[in-house]
Protein backbone atom coordinates (compact mmCIF):
# COMPACT_ATOMS: atom_id res chain seq x y z
CA UNK A 1 0.00 0.00 0.00
CA UNK A 2 2.84 2.36 0.77
CA UNK A 3 4.35 1.93 -2.69
CA UNK A 4 0.97 2.48 -4.29
CA UNK A 5 0.50 5.72 -2.40
CA UNK A 6 3.89 7.01 -3.59
CA UNK A 7 3.16 6.04 -7.19
CA UNK A 8 -0.07 8.06 -7.13
CA UNK A 9 1.13 11.07 -5.16
CA UNK A 10 4.45 11.78 -6.95
CA UNK A 11 2.98 12.53 -10.39
CA UNK A 12 0.42 14.80 -8.76
CA UNK A 13 3.08 16.71 -6.86
CA UNK A 14 5.38 16.88 -9.89
CA UNK A 15 2.57 18.20 -12.08
CA UNK A 16 1.73 20.82 -9.47
CA UNK A 17 5.38 21.95 -9.37
CA UNK A 18 5.49 22.28 -13.16
CA UNK A 19 2.24 24.26 -13.17
CA UNK A 20 3.56 26.54 -10.45
CA UNK A 21 6.85 27.15 -12.29
CA UNK A 22 5.11 27.99 -15.58
CA UNK A 23 2.56 30.14 -13.82
CA UNK A 24 5.29 32.14 -12.10
CA UNK A 25 7.22 32.47 -15.35
CA UNK A 26 4.16 33.76 -17.18
CA UNK A 27 3.45 36.39 -14.53
CA UNK A 28 7.05 37.66 -14.70
CA UNK A 29 6.83 38.61 -18.39
CA UNK A 30 6.27 42.38 -18.72
CA UNK A 31 3.86 43.20 -21.56
CA UNK A 32 2.67 46.55 -20.26
CA UNK A 33 3.74 49.60 -22.25
CA UNK A 34 4.81 52.79 -20.45
CA UNK A 35 2.34 55.60 -19.79
CA UNK A 36 3.16 58.84 -21.59
CA UNK A 37 1.71 62.31 -20.98
CA UNK A 38 2.48 65.35 -23.15
CA UNK A 39 1.92 68.35 -20.87
CA UNK A 40 3.31 70.95 -23.28
CA UNK A 41 2.94 72.09 -25.98
CA UNK A 42 -0.84 72.25 -25.78
CA UNK A 43 -3.08 70.90 -28.52
CA UNK A 44 -3.89 73.71 -30.98
CA UNK A 45 -1.71 76.26 -29.16
CA UNK A 46 -0.09 79.16 -31.03
CA UNK A 47 3.58 80.05 -30.60
CA UNK A 48 5.65 82.86 -32.05
CA UNK A 49 8.62 82.42 -34.33
CA UNK A 50 11.75 83.88 -32.78
CA UNK A 51 10.72 82.53 -29.37
CA UNK A 52 10.88 79.14 -27.64
CA UNK A 53 8.56 76.14 -27.82
CA UNK A 54 8.18 74.60 -24.33
CA UNK A 55 8.44 70.81 -24.10
CA UNK A 56 7.13 69.08 -20.97
CA UNK A 57 6.67 65.29 -21.03
CA UNK A 58 6.11 62.79 -18.22
CA UNK A 59 6.56 59.01 -18.57
CA UNK A 60 6.01 56.15 -16.11
CA UNK A 61 6.43 52.36 -16.34
CA UNK A 62 5.47 49.44 -14.13
CA UNK A 63 9.00 48.01 -14.38
CA UNK A 64 11.91 49.94 -15.94
CA UNK A 65 11.99 52.72 -18.55
CA UNK A 66 14.52 52.64 -21.39
CA UNK A 67 14.22 55.60 -23.77
CA UNK A 68 12.03 58.36 -25.14
CA UNK A 69 11.99 59.61 -28.74
CA UNK A 70 10.73 63.05 -29.73
CA UNK A 71 10.26 64.58 -33.16
CA UNK A 72 9.01 68.06 -34.10
CA UNK A 73 8.26 68.97 -37.70
CA UNK A 74 5.79 70.42 -40.17
CA UNK A 75 2.57 68.42 -40.16
CA UNK A 76 2.45 67.43 -43.82
CA UNK A 77 -0.48 65.41 -45.10
CA UNK A 78 -0.05 61.65 -45.38
CA UNK A 79 3.49 61.65 -44.03
CA UNK A 80 5.19 58.89 -42.06
CA UNK A 81 7.06 59.42 -38.81
CA UNK A 82 9.81 57.32 -40.38
CA UNK A 83 10.28 59.82 -43.21
CA UNK A 84 13.81 61.33 -43.48
CA UNK A 85 14.39 64.84 -42.14
CA UNK A 86 14.80 66.39 -45.64
CA UNK A 87 11.18 65.41 -46.35
CA UNK A 88 10.06 68.24 -44.04
CA UNK A 89 10.55 71.99 -44.15
CA UNK A 90 11.70 71.78 -40.55
CA UNK A 91 12.52 68.65 -38.59
CA UNK A 92 14.08 68.19 -35.13
CA UNK A 93 14.64 64.77 -33.54
CA UNK A 94 15.72 63.81 -30.02
CA UNK A 95 16.57 60.42 -28.49
CA UNK A 96 16.82 60.53 -24.70
CA UNK A 97 17.77 57.79 -22.21
CA UNK A 98 15.17 57.15 -19.52
CA UNK A 99 15.72 55.48 -16.14
CA UNK A 100 13.63 54.00 -13.34
CA UNK A 101 9.87 53.85 -13.29
CA UNK A 102 9.21 57.58 -13.68
CA UNK A 103 10.91 60.38 -15.62
CA UNK A 104 10.06 63.98 -16.53
CA UNK A 105 11.56 65.83 -19.47
CA UNK A 106 11.42 69.63 -19.66
CA UNK A 107 13.32 71.75 -22.18
CA UNK A 108 12.76 74.44 -24.84
CA UNK A 109 13.19 74.38 -28.62
CA UNK A 110 13.97 77.63 -30.45
CA UNK A 111 11.50 78.50 -33.21
CA UNK A 112 13.60 80.09 -35.92
CA UNK A 113 12.37 83.39 -37.34
CA UNK A 114 12.53 81.96 -40.86
CA UNK A 115 10.16 79.08 -40.19
CA UNK A 116 7.06 78.98 -42.40
CA UNK A 117 4.39 80.65 -40.27
CA UNK A 118 0.66 80.15 -39.91
CA UNK A 119 1.51 76.52 -40.55
CA UNK A 120 0.54 73.49 -38.47
CA UNK A 121 3.41 71.66 -36.80
CA UNK A 122 3.35 68.73 -34.46
CA UNK A 123 5.33 67.11 -31.70
CA UNK A 124 5.34 63.30 -31.75
CA UNK A 125 6.64 61.27 -28.82
CA UNK A 126 7.30 57.54 -28.34
CA UNK A 127 8.54 55.86 -25.15
CA UNK A 128 9.87 52.35 -24.52
CA UNK A 129 10.75 50.20 -21.52
CA UNK A 130 13.47 47.59 -20.88
CA UNK A 131 11.11 44.76 -21.95
CA UNK A 132 10.67 46.23 -25.42
CA UNK A 133 7.15 47.58 -24.90
CA UNK A 134 6.50 50.94 -26.57
CA UNK A 135 3.72 53.48 -26.32
CA UNK A 136 3.62 54.16 -30.07
CA UNK A 137 3.73 57.68 -31.49
CA UNK A 138 1.53 60.17 -29.66
CA UNK A 139 1.17 63.64 -31.12
CA UNK A 140 0.16 67.20 -30.33
CA UNK A 141 -0.49 69.78 -33.05
CA UNK A 142 0.43 73.45 -32.68
CA UNK A 143 0.71 76.54 -34.91
CA UNK A 144 3.72 78.80 -35.41
CA UNK A 145 2.83 82.48 -35.87
CA UNK A 146 5.21 85.17 -37.09
CA UNK A 147 4.40 88.31 -35.16
CA UNK A 148 7.68 89.94 -36.11
CA UNK A 149 6.35 91.06 -39.51
CA UNK A 150 4.54 94.40 -39.47
CA UNK A 151 5.03 95.25 -43.15
CA UNK A 152 1.84 95.59 -45.19
CA UNK A 153 1.51 94.28 -48.76
CA UNK A 154 2.18 96.66 -51.64
CA UNK A 155 -0.55 97.18 -54.26
CA UNK A 156 0.77 98.52 -57.57
CA UNK A 157 -1.91 99.67 -60.01
CA UNK A 158 -1.27 99.06 -63.70
CA UNK A 159 -4.39 101.05 -64.58
CA UNK A 160 -4.98 104.69 -63.66
CA UNK A 161 -6.45 105.70 -60.33
CA UNK A 162 -9.36 107.14 -62.31
CA UNK A 163 -10.97 105.27 -65.19
CA UNK A 164 -13.99 105.93 -67.40
CA UNK A 165 -16.39 103.51 -69.08
CA UNK A 166 -19.72 103.70 -70.82
CA UNK A 167 -22.71 102.20 -69.01
CA UNK A 168 -23.02 98.42 -69.43
CA UNK A 169 -19.60 98.27 -71.08
CA UNK A 170 -16.56 96.30 -69.93
CA UNK A 171 -13.50 97.91 -68.39
CA UNK A 172 -10.32 96.42 -66.87
CA UNK A 173 -8.64 96.66 -63.49
CA UNK A 174 -5.06 95.39 -63.47
CA UNK A 175 -2.74 95.48 -60.45
CA UNK A 176 0.17 93.62 -58.88
CA UNK A 177 0.16 92.76 -55.19
CA UNK A 178 3.36 91.82 -53.37
CA UNK A 179 4.21 91.04 -49.75
CA UNK A 180 7.59 90.69 -48.06
CA UNK A 181 6.60 87.24 -46.73
CA UNK A 182 3.28 85.68 -47.73
CA UNK A 183 -0.14 86.89 -48.87
CA UNK A 184 -3.33 85.61 -47.31
CA UNK A 185 -6.17 87.41 -49.10
CA UNK A 186 -6.77 89.83 -51.99
CA UNK A 187 -10.20 91.28 -52.69
CA UNK A 188 -11.81 93.94 -54.87
CA UNK A 189 -15.15 95.64 -54.28
CA UNK A 190 -17.08 98.30 -56.22
CA UNK A 191 -19.03 100.72 -54.04
CA UNK A 192 -21.95 102.87 -55.22
CA UNK A 193 -22.26 106.57 -54.35
CA UNK A 194 -24.63 105.44 -51.57
CA UNK A 195 -21.76 103.34 -50.16
CA UNK A 196 -23.39 100.00 -50.94
CA UNK A 197 -21.59 97.08 -52.57
CA UNK A 198 -22.26 96.73 -56.30
CA UNK A 199 -19.64 94.12 -57.17
CA UNK A 200 -16.99 92.12 -55.29
CA UNK A 201 -14.46 89.38 -55.88
CA UNK A 202 -11.94 87.81 -53.54
CA UNK A 203 -8.99 85.43 -53.66
CA UNK A 204 -8.00 83.44 -50.59
CA UNK A 205 -4.71 81.84 -49.59
CA UNK A 206 -5.39 78.58 -51.44
CA UNK A 207 -5.66 80.57 -54.69
CA UNK A 208 -2.64 82.80 -54.02
CA UNK A 209 0.81 81.44 -54.71
CA UNK A 210 3.07 82.83 -52.01
CA UNK A 211 4.09 86.48 -51.81
CA UNK A 212 2.87 87.83 -55.18
CA UNK A 213 -0.47 88.00 -56.93
CA UNK A 214 -1.76 89.66 -60.10
CA UNK A 215 -5.24 91.15 -60.38
CA UNK A 216 -6.67 91.11 -63.88
CA UNK A 217 -10.40 91.73 -63.78
CA UNK A 218 -12.75 92.67 -66.61
CA UNK A 219 -15.85 94.21 -65.09
CA UNK A 220 -19.09 95.45 -66.60
CA UNK A 221 -19.82 99.06 -65.73
CA UNK A 222 -23.14 99.80 -63.97
CA UNK A 223 -26.08 100.98 -66.05
CA UNK A 224 -26.49 104.19 -64.05
CA UNK A 225 -24.21 107.09 -64.89
CA UNK A 226 -22.31 108.15 -61.77
CA UNK A 227 -18.98 107.87 -59.97
CA UNK A 228 -18.15 104.58 -58.27
CA UNK A 229 -15.28 103.64 -56.01
CA UNK A 230 -13.37 100.41 -56.56
CA UNK A 231 -11.59 99.33 -53.37
CA UNK A 232 -8.68 96.87 -53.56
CA UNK A 233 -7.61 95.26 -50.29
CA UNK A 234 -4.66 92.95 -49.64
CA UNK A 235 -3.86 91.13 -46.39
CA UNK A 236 -0.82 89.05 -45.52
CA UNK A 237 -0.47 86.06 -43.20
CA UNK A 238 0.27 88.33 -40.25
CA UNK A 239 -2.92 90.34 -40.80
CA UNK A 240 -1.17 93.44 -42.19
CA UNK A 241 -3.57 95.17 -44.61
CA UNK A 242 -3.20 97.56 -47.55
CA UNK A 243 -6.01 99.40 -49.33
CA UNK A 244 -5.98 101.18 -52.69
CA UNK A 245 -8.90 102.91 -54.45
CA UNK A 246 -9.78 103.49 -58.10
CA UNK A 247 -12.50 105.93 -59.15
CA UNK A 248 -14.78 104.71 -61.95
CA UNK A 249 -16.67 107.35 -63.97
CA UNK A 250 -19.65 105.77 -65.77
CA UNK A 251 -20.57 107.75 -68.86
Amino acid sequence: MKNTLINITFPVLFGFMILTIFSCGKNSVDTQAPFLQIKAPFEGAEYRSGEFLPIDIGVTDNDELMDIQLRVHTNLNDHSENAPDHFFVWDTTFNVRAFGQSSDFKFDIYLDENLPYDETYHLVVDCGDQSGNRTGWQEVEFVVKNFLDNTSPVISLMTDTMVAAFANNMFAIIANVEDNQCLDMVEMEMMTPADTSYFSSSYLSDEIDGATFEISEFIMAPSIQDEYTIVIRARDKNQNISITEVILKVL
